[in-house]
């Protein structure tokens, strides 16, 4: 488990978190800019993220949007 504290309105695992937040996280998350690392498992999560980590998702967007079906 990583953990984080939250930087700025995020929708994570089914929550809705706000500025100051801290939460822990499931291995395989992909941590956003939203999220500051609090442990060194977060921080080997941010480092290993790169690029991937810049990557933003509107909030209302990530809880509204309609599933893909392939």
């Amino acid at each position: 488990m990583a953990r984080y504290r939250v930087t700025e309105a995020s929708y994570i695992d089914g929550r809705l978190l706000q500025p100051g937040d801290e939460i822990a996280t499931a291995d395989g998350l992909i941590p956003g800019p939203h999220l500051t690392p609090l442990d060194d498992a977060a921080r080997r999560a941010v480092k290993a993220a790169g690029p991937a980590r810049m990557d933003r998702v509107d909030p209302v967007e990530a809880m509204t949007a309609q599933p893909r079906h392939g």
